[in-house]
C-alpha cells in the first residue's frame, strides 16, 4: 500500500461541528451528505472531547453550503454558537471581569475548540481591532467561517453591563461583498458600518471600552476556569504530539501488513502500554480511536484509488475475515466499502 497520509494539521472541536449539524438539521438537511463528503464517522462526532480533522470538516460543510438557500449562513449561524458549544471558552468569556479580559481569554484559549484561525488584538491610537485570520482553503468556506466567528464575537460584546448601545466602530472583512443587495443585512446584523476588501477581518472598537465591566463577571469562577483551561491547553499540546507519534507508528505497522498491538506501539515510543493508555486517556483520546482513525483513513484512500479488493484491504488492515472488515467499515463510515467506492465513482 502506498501514499500514507500525514496526521491532521488543523482541527475543529466536535462540540462546534455538532452545533453546526444541529443547525443544518433545522434547515431540513440530514447528516448523511456531511458524513459521506467528510469521511468523519458518527463515533467521532459523538466524542464530546474529540478533535476532528479540519480539512475533512471543510469538505463536509462545503457540500452542506450548496444545499442551504442562504448566502449568509455563517453570519446567521453565529448566534447559535452559545456557551455550551464553545465549551470551557464560553464559560471563561461569560465570567470575565472586563471586556479586555474576555478578548484576551478567547485569544489565549481559542485552540481548545479549534485551530483553523489565528485570533489577535491590534492596538491603534484610540482603537483596537480584534482580528481572525482563517486557515481554510475554499474561498466560500473562508468567508462563511470568518463571518460566523466575527458574528459570534460581536455577540460576546453584548455581554457588557452597559450593552444597550453598540460599541462597534466598524467591521472589516478581507473578502468581497458577496452581492450588493446583502450590504444592508451585514449592517443590520452588526449595527455599524461594514467594510470589505480590507487587509484584515476583524471588529473595530474604542480602546477605552476594554475596561468595560461584564454583566456576569465572577472573578473566582473565572480564575478557576482559566486554570482548568491552562491545564487542558497543556494536555492538548502534549497529547497532540503523542497522538501524532502513535498515528505515525500505526501507519508504519499497517503499511507492513501487520496488526498493531498497543504494547508494541508503546514500546516503540519508549513507554509501557499502561502508560500510553493513561496519557492518551488524560486528553480524551484512546489507542482504539486512533487505530480506527488511521485504519479508516487508509481504507478510504485505497478504495478511492482502486488499489486493492475489499477482502485484501481487510487483511492488510488486520481483519481476519472480510465480513468483519465490512461491518467495521460500515459502522465507521455509514456505508459498506463497496457503496463507498461506488459513491466516489458517481
Amino acid at each position: 500500500m502506498t501514499g500514507l497520509s500525514t496526521p491532521p494539521r488543523w482541527f475543529v472541536s466536535s462540540l462546534i461541528v455538532n452545533e453546526l449539524l444541529r443547525w443544518t438539521r433545522s434547515q431540513g438537511l440530514d447528516d448523511t451528505a456531511f458524513l459521506q463528503a467528510s469521511g468523519i464517522s458518527t463515533e467521532q462526532l459523538q466524542n464530546p472531547a474529540g478533535n476532528l480533522d479540519a480539512m475533512l470538516v471543510e469538505k463536509g460543510i462545503c457540500l452542506a453550503l450548496t444545499q442551504i438557500d442562504d448566502p449568509l449562513v455563517g453570519l446567521h449561524l453565529s448566534p447559535k454558537l452559545n456557551v455550551t458549544a464553545l465549551g470551557v471558552i464560553g464559560f471563561i468569556a461569560q465570567t470575565s471581569n472586563t471586556l479586555g479580559d474576555l478578548i484576551n481569554s478567547v485569544i489565549r484559549f481559542g485552540n481548545l475548540v479549534g485551530d483553523v484561525g489565528v485570533p489577535a488584538l491590534h492596538h491603534e491610537p484610540g482603537t483596537v481591532t480584534w482580528t481572525w485570520d482563517c486557515k481554510f482553503h475554499d474561498p466560500v468556506m473562508v468567508r462563511q467561517a470568518t463571518e460566523c466567528i466575527l458574528g459570534c464575537w460581536a455577540g460576546l460584546l453584548r455581554q457588557r453591563k452597559k450593552s444597550k448601545t453598540s460599541i462597534l466602530l466598524g467591521v472589516h472583512f478581507k473578502h468581497d461583498l458577496p452581492a450588493p443587495e446583502l450590504e444592508k443585512e451585514y449592517q443590520r446584523f452588526f449595527g455599524c458600518p461594514v467594510y470589505f476588501n480590507r487587509p484584515q477581518s476583524g471588529l473595530v472598537l474604542p480602546s477605552r471600552n476594554l475596561t468595560d465591566a461584564m454583566s456576569l463577571a465572577d472573578p473566582n469562577l473565572h480564575q478557576m476556569l482559566a486554570m482548568h483551561a491552562e491545564q487542558q491547553l497543556q494536555a492538548q499540546q502534549h497529547s497532540e504530539s503523542l497522538a501524532d507519534k502513535v498515528r505515525a507508528q500505526l501507519h508504519a505497522v499497517l503499511a507492513q501488513n501487520m496488526t498493531p498491538v498497543r504494547d508494541d506501539i508503546a514500546e516503540m515510543l519508549g513507554m509501557s502500554g499502561r502508560t500510553l493508555h493513561r496519557k492518551l486517556e488524560e486528553s480524551g483520546n484512546s489507542f482504539r480511536e486512533l487505530m480506527d482513525e488511521v485504519r479508516l483513513e487508509i481504507a478510504r484512500e485505497a478504495l478511492r484509488e482502486q488499489q486493492t479488493t475489499v477482502s485484501q484491504l481487510g487483511l492488510q488492515l488486520g481483519f481476519q475475515e472480510s465480513q468483519s472488515f465490512i461491518r467495521w467499515f460500515k459502522q465507521q463510515q455509514g456505508m459498506t466499502p463497496g457503496e463507498f467506492r461506488l459513491s466516489r465513482e458517481s
